[in-house]
């Protein structure tokens, strides 16, 4: 088998590997969030907002009902954000690892021997965009938008119930918005999926932009990189048009089309991957060889 095709192999199982490490990061989350909605609806059930009237002693019930869901979502997504860079700091640091061992693996001799350090690792986490706003910032956004979206429809289901559209149980009507059914989605169950894009996404980022650095590293062996798309029915247009173009490590184009744009992930849900493209025979064993003399022997092997 030769090289570039060991490489696209390589490539191909890391990325199920990542998709399978997704999943197992997206049920801790969800996990969480599930007891967000079960705590949030028995305070629904305890403290009940509902009334004929819009007295104080309502008013008043409201407004702990709403600071004890903002509470409620600050803490589990504070700790959805700590549970997710854990989860990414893993990623990193297995993606760097196999980005190295991988390359080696294919070629037959250790050619990468620069992998990343932990600060390294841990900048890359940090670091991370996602359509240009932090990891860690994504999570503050999610909570305070399930919390608007939450105060916003508590407020029109208790509307509706003091004004008589709503019969029988009032408090099992409110609970319903949280939760959902299975023909009208609650707000928790919108923000659930949410929440599963937001790791896969992460995931993805985070292993692309390990493995970038590390070829960064290594780049006096690389010709560039090759985008691999993941090409079925649910492949966007964007990645169908990139899949097997070729760029330098910088994503300049090395066909003549237009330049790479940052990722993977290229958009919300991708499934593309980078593979290395290394230099040919005659680049790192002639007059300007990057290796030393053993390790020439070795690829003339």
């Amino acid at each position: 088998m030769s090289i570039p095709k060991k490489l696209l192999d390589a490539a191909i199982k890391n990325q199920t590997a990542l998709d399978q490490y997704g999943h197992g990061l997206n049920r801790k989350i969800q996990k969480l969030l599930q007891s967000a909605e079960n705590e949030i609806a028995g305070k629904i059930g305890f403290i009940d907002p509902t009334g004929p009237t819009m007295t104080a002693w309502r008013l008043g019930r409201l407004k702990a009902l709403n600071q004890a869901i903002r509470d409620i979502l600050s803490e589990t997504f504070e700790q959805a954000a700590d549970v997710t860079k854990t989860g990414l700091i893993a990623v990193a640091t297995l993606q760097a690892d196999h980005a190295v061992s991988s390359f080696n693996k294919s070629v037959g001799v250790d050619l990468f021997q620069i992998t990343l350090t932990p600060t390294n690792l841990q900048a890359v986490v940090e670091n991370c965009l996602i359509d240009g706003r932090l990891i860690g910032d994504w999570w503050s956004k999610q909570g305070e938008d399930l919390r608007s979206r939450m105060v916003a429809s508590m407020r029109e289901g208790t509307t509706k119930i003091q004004t008589g559209m709503v019969q029988g149980e009032s408090i099992g009507e409110l609970i319903g918005r949280i939760r959902g059914s299975k023909t009208s989605p609650g707000v928790m169950s919108i923000s659930k999926r949410q929440a599963e894009a937001l790791v896969r996404t992460s995931v993805m980022s985070v292993a692309g932009a390990a493995r970038m650095q590390t070829f960064k590293k290594n780049s006096d062996v690389l010709d560039g990189i090759e985008v691999v798309a993941t090409l079925d029915a649910r492949t966007t247009p964007l990645c169908a048009a990139l899949d097997g173009r070729r760029f330098d490590l910088d994503g300049n184009a090395l066909d003549g089309g237009s330049n790479k744009p940052a990722g993977p992930p290229f958009h919300w849900n991708c499934r593309s991957t980078l593979v290395p493209c290394c230099k040919s025979f005659s680049e790192l064993v002639g007059p300007d060889s990057p290796l030393s003399k053993k390790q020439i022997r070795q690829l003339e092997k």
